[in-house]
C-alpha cells in the first residue's frame, strides 16, 4: 500500500498508454503510483502477455510484443497499485479506489488517466440471454487460461473482430459461423480513404492473412446482415438473421458478438472533464488540448479512454503527455509532440473508422421490446413513453425509466440512449447531452465508503 500521502503523478490504466506513460516517466526523481483494476500489468490488449509470452502458436506478434514493452517498467521506482478500482476523482486531484474490500484515498499533482475502451453496445432482440457474449470477453478467456468455446457464433464487425476470430483459429477452435455486419455502403464510403490509408501497407498484409485463414479452415461467412435476433427462454438456443430476402436460423449455445469500440469515458466524466461527440465514430470523446491535457487542470487524458484510434496512437499520446508533465515538474525543458508519429499512426484511422462504423439497426433498434439499459432491464418501449411525456433528453429519461442508473453507470446503454432520443425527436445527436456520471462510478458499499483509510 502507499507510504505516502502525496503522488507527483498517479496513473489510472495499466494499458499500453497506462504503461508507456509510466516508462517516460520513472527515473526522474518523481512519486508515481500506477492504479489498475487488473492483477497483472498489460491491460486487456496486453492482458496476462508476461504469461503468454512463450506461446507463439497461439498469440500474434502483435500482442506478444507487450512483453518487451512490459518489461521496460521498474517496479521499485513507482508504486504500483494491482487490483484497485477507481471509484472517484474530484478537481482537487484525490482520488478514491477500492482494493479487496477496502477504499483508500491518495492524493496527486497530476493525473493521468489511460482507462481504454469498452464493447460498444449491440442492442437487438436477445442480446441480454445468457451465452451471448461481448467478443473480447472471449479474448480475455483465451489469454488468461486458453479457455476456447467450440461451435460458437461470432456476430460483428471491425480490426478487433477479425482479430479474435483468427486468435480462435489459431488456438484450434471450431467456429460454427461468423456474421459478418459490416454494412456493403460502408465499402464504398470507405474508398474515398484507402490512398491515405495504403500508407499503412502492412495493415493491409495483415488483414488480407486473417482472410485468407478464413478460407484455409473453411468458415461459414454470410455478409452485409443487418437485422438479427437472439432466440432462447432462459438461455440462448438460435441465431436468427436476414440474408437476402431469406432468413437463416443457426443453432447455438454462445454467440460472441461485437459492435465495435468505445471510449470507456465514465472516470473522465465524472472528474468533470470536457468532451464532444464524434460524428464519424458515433461516440462520446474526451476533448483535450495538444498535450493531451484536458479541461480539468492537471488532468491528461491518453488513447482510447480519449477516443478510440488504436494502440500505436495510445503509446504516442502517452509520451507527449508525460513528456508535458516532466516540462511541468521542470525535469525537462522542451516538450516534444511527437508529431511526425501521431500523424503517421493516423493515416488508417479515417479508413477504419468510415468502412466499420455500424448500421443504423445496430446502434438504435426498432423493436420495441429490445432492453436498452441491461442493468435495470428498460425497454425500447419505456424510453419511447418517457419522450412522449416530454423527458426529452438523457437525463430526464434516466430519471423517468432509471435508464443508466444500474451498476454498468451506462456503460452499456449510454451510447444507444443518445442515438434513441435522437431519432425520435429529430434532435441532432451532437446537441444533446451525455449522462450525469456521478461518484462512485463502480460499485462500493456504504460500509466501505464509511471506514474509507486516508493517508494525512
Amino acid at each position: 500500500m502507499p507510504d505516502t500521502e502525496i503522488y507527483d503523478v498517479v496513473i489510472v490504466g495499466s494499458g499500453p498508454a497506462g504503461i508507456q506513460a509510466t516508462i517516460n516517466l520513472q527515473g526522474y526523481g518523481l512519486k508515481i503510483a500506477l492504479l489498475d483494476d487488473s492483477s497483472t500489468l498489460g491491460g486487456h490488449i496486453y492482458k496476462e502477455v508476461q504469461k503468454n509470452s512463450t506461446k507463439t502458436d497461439f498469440f500474434e506478434q502483435d500482442y506478444l510484443k507487450g512483453f518487451d514493452l512490459i518489461k521496460q517498467i521498474n517496479l521499485n521506482k513507482i508504486s504500483y497499485i494491482n487490483n484497485s478500482y477507481v471509484w472517484n476523482i474530484n478537481p482537487k486531484l484525490e482520488i478514491y479506489y477500492s482494493q479487496q474490500g477496502t477504499s483508500y484515498k491518495i492524493k496527486a499533482k497530476k493525473i493521468l488517466i489511460a482507462t481504454g475502451s469498452l464493447e460498444r453496445p449491440f442492442p437487438v432482440k436477445g442480446w441480454t440471454l445468457p451465452g451471448v457474449i461481448g467478443t473480447t470477453a472471449a479474448q480475455i478467456l483465451l489469454k488468461e487460461s486458453l479457455i476456447v468455446k467450440d461451435d460458437a457464433v461470432f456476430i460483428g464487425s471491425g480490426a478487433l473482430f477479425y482479430y479474435v476470430i483468427s486468435q480462435y483459429l489459431d488456438s484450434g477452435a471450431k467456429i460454427k459461423a461468423v456474421i459478418d455486419t459490416t454494412p456493403l455502403n460502408n465499402y464504398f464510403k470507405a474508398a474515398k480513404h484507402l490512398p491515405k490509408a495504403l500508407l499503412k501497407f502492412g495493415f493491409f498484409i495483415k488483414a488480407l492473412g486473417f482472410f485468407a485463414k478464413f478460407r484455409k479452415h473453411k468458415l461459414k461467412v454470410y455478409h452485409f446482415v443487418d437485422e438479427l435476433m437472439f432466440e432462447g427462454d432462459d438461455e440462448l438456443k438460435t441465431v436468427v438473421f436476414k440474408k437476402g430476402s431469406k432468413q437463416v436460423k443457426i443453432d447455438t449455445d454462445i454467440a460472441f458478438i461485437h459492435n465495435g469500440l468505445a471510449p470507456n469515458i465514465n472516470l473522465q466524466l465524472q472528474v468533470g472533464c470536457d468532451y464532444e461527440y464524434s460524428k464519424a465514430t458515433r461516440t462520446v470523446n474526451i476533448k483535450t488540448d495538444e498535450f493531451m491535457q484536458s479541461s480539468v487542470d492537471n488532468i491528461f487524458v491518453v488513447g482510447d479512454g480519449k477516443s478510440i484510434r488504436g494502440v500505436d496512437v495510445a503509446i504516442v499520446e502517452a509520451k507527449i503527455a508525460a513528456n508535458k508533465i516532466l516540462n511541468d515538474f521542470n525535469k525537462i525543458q522542451k516538450v516534444t509532440t511527437y508529431q511526425k508519429q501521431l500523424k503517421s499512426h493516423m493515416q488508417i484511422r479515417d479508413f477504419l473508422n468510415t468502412l466499420y462504423l455500424p448500421h443504423k439497426n445496430f446502434l438504435s433498434p426498432s423493436d420495441d421490446d429490445v432492453i436498452i439499459c441491461r442493468c435495470e432491464e428498460v425497454t425500447l418501449k419505456q424510453i419511447k413513453n418517457g419522450l412522449e411525456r416530454n423527458c426529452k433528453e438523457t437525463n430526464s429519461i434516466k430519471s423517468f425509466t432509471r435508464c443508466g442508473m444500474g451498476s454498468c453507470q451506462s456503460r452499456f446503454c449510454g451510447l444507444t440512449l443518445l442515438e434513441v432520443i435522437s431519432k425520435h425527436t429529430n434532435t441532432p445527436i451532437e446537441e444533446l447531452k451525455y449522462l450525469k456520471i456521478r461518484s462512485p462510478i463502480k460499485p462500493i458499499g456504504i460500509e466501505e465508503m464509511g471506514s474509507l483509510v486516508e493517508y494525512e
